[in-house]
Order: structure tokens, then C-alpha cells, then sequence
């Protein structure tokens, strides 16, 4: 497992569904910030999105009858710092960003459109509610 996406970003996912899907006792932690090397989401947002949604895919394809079976959902207990901090900025290129989401989009508009409502990958049905 250390050697997949799981290991790379994936590992919040992964370690709370496992938590759920174990019935372990499940609380939120205030731990502070969580750096990470700050980066452009247009320069490394791609692949760790694909790490992340990889992930999460074959979870749920692993859980399946545990997650059909949830009704509801229920507070946590929270531990850990009271004061919320914030990260330090990081420098996009909003221009960047778009053009690989659009180029993302083109690509994989007939997967979208396969898997997604019409609401979701359609800007003009949106646009219409």
C-alpha cells in the first residue's frame, strides 16, 4: 500500500474511511496548520487530485455496502487548539489554473458526461436554474 497513491496524497482519505469502515471511535483534531510545500495548484494540482480521487474511488468500491447502508450523519467530538490558524498564502496563477482546468474538461467531458448530471458538467444547464 505505501508504494500507491494511497502514500502519496491520498492518505487523509484512506485513514478516515478505514477509521468509519472499522467502527473505530472517530473524533476532529485541531492539530494547526498542515503545510504541505506550498505550489502553484496549477503546477501539481492534477496529479494530486488524481491521487486523491483514485483513492477515494476504490475505497468506496471496496465499502460499498458500508457506505449505501449510512442514513444520516451525527456530530463529533473535537479535541485539540480552539484558535483556528490560518496557512500561509501561496501564489496562484489564476490564468494557469483555468486553462488546465478547461483543458482538463475538454478531455474528459464524455467520462463527465457518463458519470456526472447534466447540472454538474453542464455550464448552460446550470446557468439556466
Amino acid at each position: 500500500m505505501w508504494e500507491t497513491d494511497v502514500a502519496r496524497y491520498g492518505i487523509d482519505v484512506w485513514m478516515t474511511t478505514n477509521a468509519i469502515t472499522n467502527n473505530f471511535k472517530i473524533c476532529q483534531s485541531n492539530l494547526g496548520v498542515k503545510s504541505h510545500d506550498a505550489k502553484d495548484p496549477a503546477e501539481s494540482l492534477g496529479p494530486m487530485f488524481r491521487q486523491v480521487v483514485h483513492t477515494l474511488f476504490v475505497l468506496m468500491e471496496q465499502h460499498e455496502s458500508e457506505w449505501k447502508a449510512v442514513r444520516g450523519s451525527r456530530t463529533v467530538p473535537m479535541f485539540g487548539l480552539k484558535k483556528v490558524m490560518e496557512p500561509d498564502p501561496i501564489k496562484v496563477d489564476l490564468g494557469r489554473l483555468v486553462n488546465e482546468f478547461k483543458t482538463g474538461f475538454r478531455q474528459f467531458r464524455s467520462l463527465y458526461q457518463d458519470i456526472l448530471c447534466i447540472q454538474v458538467w453542464d455550464g448552460k444547464a446550470r446557468e439556466k436554474r
